[in-house]
């Protein structure tokens, strides 16, 4: 027989477990969304003397149309050699990133950011790629000048292992906030760690 959801009061609403744990959930997603560039940020660290961090960079392009109006586009990360005088743009996307921009414009944004990047650092090599879990650029990319790596082989770790390790951390946290913020019972916080536990997807999406 299914057990009966217990319910907490928090501004004067009625808020069942199963609702506690749609938020949790929710939540972690949304942190771990930002997971693959913090580790890769992280491990750029020992590839690069300097690591920049969602740095902004002019974008010069004669296909204005397709740019950031702001005339700059944001690199997830950047990294600087400059003994050897190399200034790579990497751009960080999950296994199941869903380009909604045609590949001949993210390679008009990359070519822009590009051109930014060597007016910046005029002295410098300029490469930009991208880096995903399987390193596959997706339909349509492999015909132009994208390259994509793989995160585990740039990184040098396997990334599944960190980020399922990091992610139940976080849902840990979340989890450990609810019972905190609708003052729950003893028996509520076992019940709830125990759906937690049932329900929240740990695979990498």
């Amino acid at each position: 027989m299914p057990r009966k959801l217990t319910t907490s009061m928090k501004a004067g609403m009625e808020v069942t477990l199963l609702d506690i744990v749609g938020n949790i959930i929710q939540g972690a997603k949304i942190k771990r969304g930002y997971l693959f560039q913090e580790i890769v940020s992280e491990f750029a660290k020992e590839k690069y003397d300097e690591v920049l961090k969602e740095e902004k960079i002019k974008t010069i392009s004669n296909i204005p149309e397709v740019l950031n109006p702001n005339g700059y586009h944001k690199v997830d990360v950047i990294g600087l050699n400059h003994k050897e005088k190399i200034c790579e743009l990497i751009d960080v996307k999950s296994a199941g990133m869903n380009h909604n921009e045609t590949p001949g414009a993210v390679q008009a944004m990359m070519d822009g950011a590009k051109n930014g990047a060597k007016e910046r650092w005029s002295e410098y090599k300029i490469n930009y790629f991208l880096v995903k879990p399987g390193g596959d650029s997706g339909k349509g990319f492999s015909d132009l000048n994208i390259e994509t790596k793989d995160i585990s082989s740039f990184i040098g770790k396997n990334i599944n292992i960190i980020i399922k390790k990091r992610y139940k951390k976080i849902v840990l946290e979340k989890t450990k906030e609810a019972c905190d913020k609708f003052n729950l019972k003893r028996e509520e916080v076992n019940l709830l760690f125990e759906m937690v536990n049932t329900f929240i997807d740990i695979k990498i999406a």
